[in-house]
């Protein structure tokens, strides 16, 4: 098994809390736009962990294994995860359906792409 850790620089987690916090001050305006937005960005920066928590529980409980092989003479669909605001990648596939609900393509079949080889960056 592989261990693994990561800890953000503090800045990192302050843009992190700073986004959440601004994220759910935009919600909570779809819920009560009475309130006014001072109030609201209150509310939220006591919400910011609670968010933070059932976000990383969602997207554990539903989390897919994807097959980690991809045939880049065929067209590659990306899925991807919204966390805090911010677009990951999820997987890449050949198969569209597998790709999710929202997929994008990334390499399209008969295009011209004579690599076997995608890089990919990890982001935490």
């Amino acid at each position: 098994a592989m261990d693994y850790v990561f800890e953000p620089m503090p800045r990192q987690d302050r843009q992190r809390h700073y986004r959440i916090k601004r994220l759910l001050a935009e919600r909570l305006s779809h819920w009560c736009s009475a309130l006014p937005a001072e109030l609201r960005l209150m509310v939220a920066r006591h919400l910011v962990r609670l968010c933070a928590i059932v976000t990383t529980q969602a997207l554990w409980a539903t989390r897919e294994s994807f097959d980690c092989s991809v045939d880049m003479s065929k067209d590659v669909w990306a899925s991807y995860v919204h966390i805090d605001g911010i677009r990951y990648l999820a997987g890449l596939s050949n198969d569209r359906e597998r790709a999710g609900s929202e997929p994008s393509k990334l390499v399209r079949a008969g295009n011209g792409f004579h690599s076997n080889t995608l890089y990919i960056l990890e982001d935490h």
